[in-house]
């Protein structure tokens, strides 16, 4: 993502996410973006420029494939959800496509839930259900300051929530090529906690694959 994203005022009290040394932004005054990208057919929606009608958007919170994560409230209920914005101009359109077309096609209470998508002048904003507790790797890291290690009898309800996450995804014949302790997100601070939910996050490199290709060996395709 470059030399990544910094948060900025736009006109009238507005927000908009732009790229270090770039003049691209969205919503609230940024910069007008002239790529050819940002006018793909593809990525055209009935929400195009919803996003600050809808929700206020809050500092960022986090980094995953292809775009940075910000906090966000929907206005009508306050409700808060994350929202993932994706850099049309850096990202190839169809990537941007096939993460939201995986999203859509995915619904299980270990892999983060769709809540609905708006295209801004330069960025592909993917709001989802926000996770209290951040990823699994803090959670861990949160645990051993204040409890010590973490015991694998504590953890066996995380663990096997993780595996039905990915046999979800197998199961619908999609490869999330990115599983990794930062993209498992906990619902609430205590990860030892009975109750606590994980589920699996950034669908950046997420692929459709046949059952032939799922069982090829080596490091993940590189498209």
């Amino acid at each position: 993502m470059g030399g990544g994203f910094v948060r900025l005022e736009g006109e009238g009290g507005g927000w908009f996410c732009r790229e270090r040394g770039s003049s691209r932004g969205w919503g609230g005054g940024g910069a007008t973006c002239t790529s050819e990208a940002c006018s793909e057919g593809a990525l055209s929606s009935p929400q195009r420029g919803a996003l600050l009608r809808e929700y206020s958007v809050g500092p960022t919170i986090g980094e995953g494939s292809f775009g940075v994560v910000a906090s966000c409230r929907r206005r009508a209920t306050r409700e808060e959800f994350a929202v993932k914005l994706v850099d049309k101009v850096e990202t190839p359109v169809e990537s941007i496509v096939q993460e939201i077309d995986v999203l859509r096609s995915v619904d299980h209470p270990n892999v983060v839930s769709l809540i609905g998508v708006f295209h801004e002048k330069c960025f592909v904003c993917i709001v989802m259900v926000k996770y209290a507790g951040g990823d699994l790797v803090r959670g861990i890291q949160r645990h051993f300051e204040e409890k010590g290690r973490v015991c694998c009898y504590e953890s066996r309800h995380l663990m096997r929530q993780m595996g039905d996450g990915v046999c979800h995804l197998h199961s619908k014949g999609i490869v999330h090529r990115d599983v990794k302790a930062e993209n498992f997100l906990l619902d609430r601070l205590d990860m030892v906690d009975p109750g606590c939910r994980v589920a699996l996050s950034d669908f950046g490199t997420a692929r459709w694959a046949s059952a032939t290709e799922r069982r090829r060996s080596g490091g993940p395709p590189s498209s």
